[in-house]
Protein backbone atom coordinates (compact mmCIF):
# COMPACT_ATOMS: atom_id res chain seq x y z
CA UNK A 1 0.00 0.00 0.00
CA UNK A 2 2.84 2.78 0.77
CA UNK A 3 4.66 2.01 -2.76
CA UNK A 4 1.29 2.70 -4.21
CA UNK A 5 0.74 6.21 -2.41
CA UNK A 6 4.74 6.98 -3.33
CA UNK A 7 3.70 5.82 -7.31
CA UNK A 8 0.83 8.21 -6.56
CA UNK A 9 2.56 10.95 -5.01
CA UNK A 10 5.43 10.78 -7.59
CA UNK A 11 3.41 10.51 -10.58
CA UNK A 12 1.75 13.47 -9.22
CA UNK A 13 4.94 15.36 -9.32
CA UNK A 14 6.17 14.51 -12.30
CA UNK A 15 2.84 15.79 -13.94
CA UNK A 16 2.97 19.24 -12.04
CA UNK A 17 6.62 19.42 -13.48
CA UNK A 18 5.66 18.87 -16.75
CA UNK A 19 2.74 21.03 -16.62
CA UNK A 20 5.24 23.93 -15.66
CA UNK A 21 7.34 23.27 -18.55
CA UNK A 22 4.58 23.31 -20.68
CA UNK A 23 3.63 26.74 -19.26
CA UNK A 24 7.19 27.73 -19.70
CA UNK A 25 7.31 26.92 -22.98
CA UNK A 26 4.27 28.22 -24.12
CA UNK A 27 4.87 31.72 -22.70
CA UNK A 28 8.48 31.76 -24.55
CA UNK A 29 6.52 30.83 -27.79
CA UNK A 30 4.71 33.75 -27.03
CA UNK A 31 7.27 36.19 -26.10
CA UNK A 32 8.71 35.18 -29.14
CA UNK A 33 5.75 35.40 -31.38
CA UNK A 34 5.53 38.82 -30.34
CA UNK A 35 8.72 39.65 -30.59
CA UNK A 36 8.66 38.28 -34.60
CA UNK A 37 5.92 40.24 -34.99
CA UNK A 38 7.01 43.81 -33.91
CA UNK A 39 9.84 43.41 -36.31
CA UNK A 40 7.76 42.20 -39.01
CA UNK A 41 5.67 45.63 -38.95
CA UNK A 42 9.22 47.31 -38.21
CA UNK A 43 10.08 45.67 -41.23
CA UNK A 44 7.05 46.78 -42.93
CA UNK A 45 7.17 50.28 -41.83
CA UNK A 46 10.95 51.20 -42.88
CA UNK A 47 9.76 49.53 -46.24
CA UNK A 48 6.65 51.82 -46.62
CA UNK A 49 9.14 54.27 -45.42
CA UNK A 50 11.74 53.80 -48.20
CA UNK A 51 8.85 53.44 -50.84
CA UNK A 52 7.58 56.82 -50.19
CA UNK A 53 11.74 58.31 -50.13
CA UNK A 54 11.84 56.84 -53.54
CA UNK A 55 8.73 58.76 -54.79
CA UNK A 56 9.81 61.71 -53.70
CA UNK A 57 13.60 61.02 -55.23
CA UNK A 58 11.59 60.48 -58.39
CA UNK A 59 9.64 63.20 -58.00
CA UNK A 60 12.77 65.47 -57.67
CA UNK A 61 14.88 64.26 -60.47
CA UNK A 62 12.05 64.70 -63.31
CA UNK A 63 12.37 68.41 -62.30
Amino acid sequence: MGNAIQYSLIQSDIHRYVQEKENERKQQDKKEQQTLESTFNRVEEVITEQQQMNKWVEYCNSW
